[in-house]
């Protein structure tokens, strides 16, 4: 009994002071003693936080419903990527259908693919940006066979690059002419241009051939250069030209429905048949009725000109209009060539036996195969 004692004493020895001192430290938060205007600072700033949140809440929720309404505008006026319309999906079908026409599958459908926002009402469109995927490869071979040419000195490799740069020039405008003649046309009203247009995609593709044939022998670094991206456009040229070749069966894609579409029968046909030469009869009478000549060459300095190459050059600065050429019995020894330029042109000869010419150009002299030739015609021709 004694602690309890002890307890109750020191309670009772307890001074009132003591005992409000106690219960006031139990019963009261610590009183903030800071500025009242900091106070209010720290509160104001707080609300302005708050309101910053909201508003960016609001805009975060405005540029969503924004770029929603933005999406369904454009799905409207563009049915083509609208749910349930023919859709990336769907064109990419149609790329896979006018390949599976083709030798390089993978490359033809990449390569049309790589062109973005395509319009793909007709196959024509596709088989014009196959063409101008094409057109886009010799342009870059091109431009590099002209860069290095700069860095290369005399011999075969700067002959084989300069024949690039002339022939892949060619190529190009061979493409650009294939593609303006399809330009403004549905795949209906292409058959009727077809044979023009398989004309210039097989020169087109012979003149890149032609390229690569040159670069062979050459310096490795500098053909490899080369010919790795201009076969991209080789390929490329063959597959539009597998697929004009095909044009016929394009109705029949279109038909299945692969397209989208099914277009009315067409009473026209579209069967292509070349046209050939008919013979004139006795030969004697309606064959030996030759145009009077513009310009005669002749050996023996009876004529304009003693050369071919002379009369070639001269007839070139004639405005376009159809030239005659005769040329006279005589071996002719010199190389001649017909460039694009020279065009509406007729050269006529005393007979195969009589007129000859003949030329010593040859690969062991340095010299592509393509400059070997003794007459070269770079141009559409009849013989």
């Amino acid at each position: 009994m004694a602690p309890a004692a002890a307890i109750s004493q020191e309670s009772s020895m307890m001074s009132p002071e003591d005992s409000f001192r106690m219960d006031s430290e139990e019963s009261f938060e610590p009183v903030d003693e800071r500025d009242p205007q900091e106070i209010l600072a720290e509160r104001a700033k707080a609300r302005k936080q708050k309101i910053i949140v909201v508003l960016s809440a609001i805009i975060l929720v405005s540029m969503v419903m924004a770029i929603s309404i933005s999406m369904l505008l454009s799905e409207i006026a563009d049915p083509e990527h609208a749910p349930g319309g023919p859709g990336p999906s769907s064109s990419l079908q149609k790329i896979q259908a006018l390949c599976s026409l083709t030798d390089y599958r993978d490359l033809c459908i990449s390569s049309i693919s790589s062109y973005s926002g395509l319009h793909m009402e007709d196959p024509r469109d596709l088989i014009m940006y196959s063409i101008q995927a094409a057109s886009d490869s010799v342009a870059v071979a091109r431009r590099m066979a002209i860069k290095l040419a700069q860095t290369i000195g005399e011999g075969r490799t700067r002959w084989a690059l300069s024949d690039c740069d002339l022939l892949l020039r060619y190529a190009y405008e061979e493409l650009r002419a294939a593609r303006a003649s399809m330009d403004g046309d549905t795949v209906m009203d292409i058959p009727g241009k077809i044979e023009d247009i398989v004309n210039y995609l097989s020169a087109a593709v012979t003149y890149q051939w032609t390229c690569s044939e040159g670069l062979q022998g050459t310096n490795g670094g500098v053909r490899d250069r080369v010919t790795g991206v201009l076969r991209n456009g080789t390929e490329m040229s063959r597959n539009s030209l597998a697929m004009m070749s095909e044009v016929p069966l394009l109705d029949e894609l279109l038909n299945e429905g692969k397209f989208g579409r099914k277009l009315l029968s067409d009473s026209r046909g579209i069967q292509v048949e070349r046209s050939f030469l008919k013979g004139c009869g006795d030969f004697q009478t309606s064959c030996r009725a030759f145009p009077a000549a513009n310009v005669v060459v002749a050996k023996d300095g009876s004529g304009d000109f003693q050369t071919i190459s002379e009369a070639l050059k001269a007839v070139a600065k004639v405005p376009k209009e159809r030239r005659v050429i005769r040329v006279k019995e005589g071996v002719y020894e010199e190389t001649v060539s017909v460039t694009p330029d020279m065009r509406d042109l007729v050269m006529i000869g005393d007979a195969p036996e009589n007129t000859i010419i003949t030329g010593n150009r040859s690969f062991n002299d340095g010299l592509t195969e393509y400059r070997t030739a003794t007459f070269g015609i770079l141009n559409d021709f009849l013989s």
